[in-house]
């Protein structure tokens, strides 16, 4: 609605501002009519050109993330990854929530293991969480590295520490494919 009210008062004003120039003298007013169709023609191309841009809400399960490395920090921990794009819109944003784990050891073996049985016996508790948001171009079916911060204490991270990545909410762009004349 404020939109449609900008719009009214800004064709008023050009309306004012033409009368007022037809009233004074012609060759004004052809000077201000050319200026103004002319800034016309910019707007007009202008928004034309950024319907590329609108962006539609995508499933979460339409990325993937993925964490390669943490370092405590003074002001948080720095986390990167990889964002894996599966949709066929290219994405604008997405919004994830990270959970640091601490993980506890059940029957004696290393916590780190890749073993299956170890991951039975393993207990992990959520000692942190923080919400991401990684404002990023990522084409469709393409896989993109990202690196942010994290607003945790940089003294959880210990060597039992294991996190969790999960996208919230995904945004995409409307255009699947962009073409240029």
């Amino acid at each position: 609605m404020l939109r449609v009210l900008l719009v009214l008062a800004g064709l008023l004003a050009i309306a004012v501002v033409l009368w007022a120039s037809w009233r004074i003298d012609r060759r004004l007013f052809a000077g201000t009519l050319v200026a103004v169709l002319i800034g016309a023609l910019m707007f007009a191309l202008g928004f034309w050109h950024s319907r590329g841009q609108a962006q539609v809400v995508l499933p979460a399960d339409a990325v993937s993330l993925s964490l390669s490395q943490s370092r405590g920090m003074e002001i948080g921990i720095r986390i990167r990854g990889r964002v894996t794009n599966h949709s066929e819109h290219a994405l604008a944003r997405v919004k994830a929530r990270v959970t640091l784990l601490q993980c506890a050891d059940l029957d004696g073996t290393d916590a780190d293991s890749t073993d299956a049985d170890s991951t039975d016996a393993t207990h992990c508790e959520a000692v942190g969480k923080d919400t991401i948001d990684l404002r990023q171009h990522v084409p469709a079916g393409a896989d993109y590295p990202y690196s942010t911060m994290v607003n945790l204490s940089a003294d959880l991270l210990d060597g039992t520490t294991q996190w969790q990545v999960e996208p919230l909410s995904v945004i995409g762009y409307a255009i699947t494919e962009r073409t240029r004349h």
